[in-house]
């Protein structure tokens, strides 16, 4: 059986833009899966589903994308496996705060390090664990350095801490391991969907040949201190989520400070709907635009649009 080292360092040395599907899978194969740090997520946690743009009308519109459209890598899924991208937080977080961690997943402008100004409309829609769902954990340890105010990435480095010493056969095996992955799933400069083949060959392995429902990994726009990801396959999202709310924002942003704010809610009580008819709370407790152009410091809309 090859070392830890030297299977990673193969994989770190394939040429990616050839696809070398079935070599990648192999080798990550080869790795086992007792080097993996499990986490579950039980019944009443919360994720954060977030997609650009508005005037979404279906649930279908707020979860995973359709396998016949999906056709490139992502960062946790291949062209044969979608998957459900959502982003969880700690619980002291607040809803407003949520909102923006997630929306730094998909809002353009959210992207970009120079400063910015524009206007964007993001939906969000908030899902609720109803059965346990078991993740593999994507975590460094230098992700939690000084980790402070963050009931959830206090409780990931207690499990890594307490897993690496209840088998210190494999301590530094699994190092190894979390260390490479976290490199792949935190990639940024991303020009070409194979820059995504590692990690998400990687999930198509632990969901379909290992039994997990998918990963959990640090946010790359947001950073590990503030939320992470999950990518959850979709037969688990049917079996063990429910969309209990829809909600549309405008973020707005000025010089490279931000602003979100929630235009309508709707809350669904119905677990087994398809369609998404009204929007329970049209005017949802906002501010005026004179409000909002007095906090922006503009004088009208257009200057944002320039």
């Amino acid at each position: 059986m090859k070392a830890v080292k030297e299977t990673l360092s193969e994989l770190r040395g394939l040429e990616l833009s050839s696809y070398p599907y079935f070599e990648v899978q192999e080798l990550i194969r080869s790795l086992g899966k007792s080097k993996f740090l499990g986490f579950t997520l039980h019944p009443g946690k919360y994720l954060m589903r977030v997609r650009y743009g508005a005037n979404y009308t279906k649930k279908s519109e707020l979860t995973y994308l359709p396998q016949y459209k999906n056709t490139k890598c992502q960062r946790a899924s291949t062209p044969n496996s979608t998957m459900f991208y959502g982003t969880i937080v700690s619980n002291e977080q607040d809803l407003d705060e949520a909102r923006m961690i997630a929306a730094c997943e998909c809002s353009p402008l959210l992207r970009k390090k120079q400063k910015t100004c524009g206007i964007e409309k993001i939906t969000y829609g908030r899902w609720r664990v109803t059965k346990d769902i078991n993740l593999v954990v994507i975590l460094d340890e230098s992700m939690y350095a000084g980790v402070f105010n963050n009931s959830l990435l206090t409780e990931l480095k207690e499990a890594f801490d307490g897993y690496i010493k209840s088998a210190p056969d494999i301590e530094d095996s699994c190092r190894q391991i979390s260390k490479f992955f976290s490199e792949e799933f935190s990639k940024d400069n991303i020009k070409h969907d194979y820059d995504y083949f590692l990690s998400a060959i990687f999930t198509e392995v632990i969901t379909n040949d290992l039994g997990f429902d998918g990963v959990m990994y640090p946010s790359v726009r947001a950073g590990g201190q503030l939320g992470f990801n999950v990518a959850i396959k979709p037969k688990t999202v049917d079996d063990s989520l429910a969309l209990d709310m829809a909600a549309e924002s405008t973020l707005y942003t000025k010089d490279g400070k931000f602003f979100n704010w929630v235009d309508k809610i709707s809350k669904l009580n119905a677990e087994d709907y398809s369609e998404i008819t009204t929007w329970e709370y049209e005017n949802y407790p906002q501010l005026t635009d004179d409000e909002r152009l007095e906090q922006l410091q503009i004088k009208n809309f257009d200057e944002l649009e320039k």
